[in-house]
């Protein structure tokens, strides 16, 4: 095994120095790489630091411009402010000015629709003053004519009371006598009748006492008839019962006789007292009629003077009632005529009042329309002269604006110009440092292998002052990426 080391010692020894000479080139090479990247990195400061002067110009040139800016913005601020406040006195000048004018037009407007509707006001009243002395002149008219009426019809009632009443007297006194007449009538028929029954009650009563005076003779004779039947019937018997029937036959025929005579005497008592009452009836009934028919004449005859009297009274009271119908027609055509001629005049003078109103509404609307235009107008005019400074201070505005916008443009494509130019070299500085890097990395990976190989070959060599002279130098390379992040 030894030998195999000693045969392979002088390939190795081979191997390192190619090995070393190729970490001498590599080392040279890696200086020059390191002062080529160190001049980059210092010419990459340099352009960094002329670059950020750069930007710091920039910076100052955009701080200006935006004081610039700023300024620009507070005087078109100002500008504005001031525009704002020109306006907004020019509108509070329009709008005390219209409300000036909307106040003495509406103060014109007021007073003249207070004239209008106090001078409406006394034409309605003088109006419905005339209307109501009118009416109480009509109503005085026509209470007046009804109470004239009420007085007529009243007296023609007094009147018509009275002659009724004279009537009735007159009727009552006409019933008093007939009355009176008739009670005498009565009391003489009863007079009568009582003195003519006094008479025929007497001759009844004589006649009944011859009847009764034959009665006792009859009665006389036959007891003493029946005396001498009674005497002389012992002896005769015979002859005495034949007399004593003959003296009854003749008894009887004598009573029959006495009781016909009587009867006939009461019959002719009675058909004359019938007779006589009869007579005396037909003399009252014809007395009563003759009353009754002059009392029917006298009634007729009041009946007829009252029917007269009262159809009289009754045409009167028509003739009174037809003229107070009429008067009262009259009246009321006088008071709907006087009523229709106060409702005309009251009307004429309402459509003149309200005419008059209406033309006073019209002349103060008018009046108002005018001071709205005018207020219009001169609002319209304030406007425009609103609209016109508004305009100018935006046209101004606009224009400053657009002056800032501008500058403001043209320093941020400055800007914009010098940043794209520093990051554009910040770019290109970091592509040269990455490609340093990547340079380096690889240096930095070749030199690992080469370390390695090294570290290989010192595990069989003792280090030598130039493998320690090779590590110092190659010690450095791990600097660099202190340098790269420096960088």
């Amino acid at each position: 095994m030894m030998d195999q080391v000693e045969q392979r010692l002088p390939k190795a020894r081979t191997v390192a120095d190619e090995a070393l000479g190729l970490l001498t080139r590599a080392q040279v090479l890696a200086d020059q790489v390191r002062a080529e990247a160190n001049s980059e990195v210092e010419a990459a400061r340099t352009e960094a630091t002329r670059l950020r002067a750069a930007i710091a110009e920039s910076s100052a040139d955009l701080r200006e411009t935006e004081q610039r800016l700023a300024m620009a913005r507070s005087e078109a601020q100002a500008a504005l402010a001031d525009a704002r406040t020109e306006a907004e006195t020019v509108l509070a000048d329009a709008a005390d000015q219209a409300s000036l004018l909307r106040a003495r037009a509406t103060k014109a407007s007021d007073e003249a629709v207070a004239i209008a509707e106090e001078q409406a006001a006394t034409l309605l009243a003088e109006a419905q003053e005339a209307a109501r002395a009118l009416r109480e002149r009509t109503q005085h008219d026509y209470d007046t004519q009804m109470a004239q009426l009420a007085q007529e019809e009243r007296a023609h009632q007094e009147r018509w009371a009275q002659t009724h009443a004279a009537h009735e007297a007159e009727l009552n006194d006409l019933r008093a006598q007939t009355l009176t007449e008739l009670a005498q009538h009565r009391a003489q028929a009863e007079e009568y009748a009582a003195s003519h029954r006094t008479s025929a009650e007497e001759e009844i009563s004589s006649r009944l006492t011859l009847l009764a005076a034959d009665e006792d003779a009859a009665r006389t004779a036959r007891e003493q008839a029946l005396a001498e039947a009674d005497a002389t019937i012992a002896a005769l018997q015979a002859q005495a019962q034949a007399q004593a029937d003959e003296t009854m036959r003749s008894a009887d025929a004598h009573l029959a006789w006495a009781q016909g005579t009587v009867a006939d005497i009461i019959a002719t008592t009675q058909r004359d007292t019938e007779t006589s009452r009869r007579q005396h009836h037909q003399e009252l009934t014809d007395r009563a009629r003759r009353h009754r028919a002059h009392m029917s004449d006298l009634l007729a005859s009041a009946r007829a003077k009252s029917a007269d009297r009262l159809s009289e009274a009754e045409s009167e009271a028509e003739r009174l009632r037809a003229q107070a119908a009429a008067i009262l027609a009259e009246a009321q055509a006088d008071a709907a005529r006087t009523r229709e001629h106060a409702e005309r005049e009251a009307a004429t003078l309402l459509a003149t009042a309200q005419a008059q109103a209406h033309e006073a509404t019209a002349r103060a609307q008018r009046r108002m329309t005018e001071a709205e235009a005018g207020s219009r107008l001169v609002r319209e005019r304030a406007a425009e002269d609103v609209e016109r400074l508004q305009r100018e201070a935006h046209e101004h505005h606009r224009a400053a604006r657009a002056q800032i916008v501008r500058e403001t443009e043209e320093a941020r494509s400055a800007a914009e110009a010098m940043r794209a130019e520093a990051h554009a070299a910040v770019e290109r500085a970091r592509a040269e440092v990455h490609t340093l890097a990547s340079r380096r990395d690889d240096i930095t990976a070749q030199l690992g292998q080469l370390s390695g190989v090294i570290d290989a070959l010192s595990v069989t060599e003792t280090p030598s002052p130039d493998h320690d002279a090779d590590r110092a130098a190659a010690e450095p390379h791990g600097e660099h990426p202190p340098m790269q992040e420096h960088a």
